[in-house]
């Protein structure tokens, strides 16, 4: 296994493991000085790999217009009223899945290059070494949440 790969795989891990150690009323508050709650993280983090690593592997679009526009970058919580959001379990699922596709298609992925390079990144393999920060980002803000809200233990 690469050293990319193993990467994501242990950080996305350590993702899922936070998320699975909340209760949902929990993923659903936002403390004072938050702008999203662990639920929008979660789904953030499914939809943005989604759509920067979808045109590189020749997947079709699989997600729906909702999920799109619940979790993309600068959205928020207070936007959802009329929407299909998954619940957290749900988005948990879905990005151990997420897993277990980039594992499968891993080589094919890698090697793909970008027509329109992103901040500097070529190839597959670097936008999923960037992606793998992205989500240590977010379970860092994640982490810090769980904090704002009264939970010490955030590992579960």
């Amino acid at each position: 296994m690469s050293a990319t790969l193993t990467l994501f795989h242990f950080w996305r891990e350590r993702l899922i493991q936070s998320l699975e150690a909340v209760d949902t009323e929990t993923a659903e508050r936002i403390p004072q000085g938050f702008s999203n709650n662990i639920r929008w993280h979660a789904g953030h983090i499914l939809v943005n790999f989604n759509e920067k690593i979808n045109p590189l592997s020749g997947e079709k679009e699989h997600f729906s217009p909702d999920l799109h526009h619940a979790f993309t970058k600068g959205s928020a919580p207070g936007d959802w009223e009329g929407l299909q959001i998954p619940e957290l379990e749900d988005l948990i699922s879905l990005l151990k899945q997420q897993n277990e596709w980039v594992e499968q298609n891993a080589p094919a992925i890698f090697a793909a290059r970008m027509d329109n390079p992103f901040r500097g990144m070529e190839t597959g393999e670097q936008l999923v070494q960037f992606l793998t920060v992205h989500d240590g980002h977010h379970l860092g803000t994640i982490n810090s949440l769980k904090k704002a809200l009264g939970i010490q233990n955030v590992w579960g």
